[in-house]
């Protein structure tokens, strides 16, 4: 977390899996005004999200292709 000032960590497990190492998940937010549960509502939300960009790039190579650049002069 160089170079972050402030910052909220939350660090979360199922209830089931409380305290069980692999269950753990942390979030780090920047916005320390916000309360924690609105913190876990976002990444609730935005969680799937990551998911599937993560396994986008991994399945469908998204993480190595890249569109050439092209320069138009006028």
């Amino acid at each position: 977390m160089n170079g972050i000032d402030n910052a909220v960590v939350l660090l979360c497990w199922p209830k089931q899996a409380f305290g069980e190492p692999k269950a753990l998940r942390d979030f780090c937010c920047t916005d320390i005004t916000l309360e924690t549960d609105t913190i876990a509502a976002f990444y609730a939300k935005r969680w799937p999200i990551e998911i599937f960009f993560r396994q986008s790039q991994n399945n469908l190579g998204f993480d190595t292709y890249q569109v050439p650049q092209t320069v138009y002069s006028t």
